[in-house]
């Protein structure tokens, strides 16, 4: 098998597109999703209930802060396991969107010309560095798009159930 030369070869430039298009749904998709979660954290900001709400920088805190208030309303939110089991399914994307966003990312090809995609990430807790990476083909690519989609989809029905229980304060 003849290998693939990036500069003559016409299946880089199409596998290049492809994965920087995968890459920009998933932030895209994601980014929905922390938008809503923050329009729920607005909605029970003007709550009166204890404790109050913050409104964090960071989209993971917000996820956190969201639980948090949930959870100390809980008597007045029939639908929490259910809100909660939501959130759950959203929040495992977190760590991706991390490397997706903040990763260095290099594009390979195999032998058939779908892309692969390695992921370096480095980050600082604790005062100490810690080195992560991940490698995605293209059908794992898919996948993981697909869930995240559908795990989005399921937000607004069920922050549906916070904005109600804000408005009832």
């Amino acid at each position: 098998m003849e290998p693939i030369v990036a500069a003559t070869d016409e299946r880089w430039p199409r596998a290049a597109r492809m994965a920087d298009a995968f890459r920009g749904s998933f932030i895209d998709h994601h980014t929905r999703g922390e938008t809503m979660i923050g329009e729920a954290l607005l909605a029970l900001q003007g709550d009166d209930r204890k404790p109050a709400v913050a409104l964090p920088h960071l989209a993971g805190q917000r996820l956190a802060e969201l639980r948090k208030a949930l959870d100390a309303r809980k008597s007045a939110c029939p639908h929490l396991p259910h809100v909660i089991t939501v959130l759950d399914r959203f929040q495992r994307f977190e760590t991706v969107r991390n490397m997706f966003c903040h990763g260095v990312a290099t594009l390979t090809l195999d032998r058939e010309g779908r892309w692969c995609q390695g992921y370096k990430l480095l980050r600082f807790r604790a005062n100490a560095a810690e080195r992560e990476t991940l490698f995605l083909t293209e059908g794992d690519a898919a996948t993981l798009l697909s869930e995240l989609a559908a795990a989005v989809g399921r937000l607004p029905q069920a922050l549906g159930h916070v904005h109600k229980l804000a408005a009832a304060a």
